[in-house]
């Protein structure tokens, strides 16, 4: 397990190297963990904070991101390189969707194709 001042903290307030007392680093860990665990967005959980992962609230959010994604990607193809899913599969699209996306993907590659 990695020590507290090795964790990433871009964004976050400079972590010191030692408080000068107990009260200190009280006054400054809580502010700091309340940031890291409900606003810092983790990129090992795919963007998701440890709150959204350890309520339950990530299939929800997955959700949410695949419907703006799929609303982008129909009104601006030509603006994503490969399939708005992602790379080979369209598992990343999440739940719901998936098939559509598949056949969306070479829908839109034999389109891309013929021009």
């Amino acid at each position: 397990m990695r020590a507290v001042a090795e964790v990433e903290t871009s964004g976050a307030p400079e972590f010191p190297d030692q408080f000068g007392s107990l009260e200190e680093a009280r006054a400054f860990c809580h502010p700091f963990f309340t940031w890291y665990n409900t606003a810092h967005r983790h990129g090992g959980i795919g963007l998701l904070t440890p709150a959204m992962v350890h309520y339950g609230q990530a299939e929800h959010v997955r959700a949410q991101r695949a419907t703006v994604l799929a609303a982008a990607y129909a009104a601006h193809p030509e603006r994503f390189v490969r399939c708005a899913c992602g790379s080979s599969g369209a598992a990343a699209c999440g739940a719901g969707g998936v098939m559509a996306w598949e056949r969306g993907c070479r829908e839109g590659a034999r389109g891309r194709a013929e021009r």
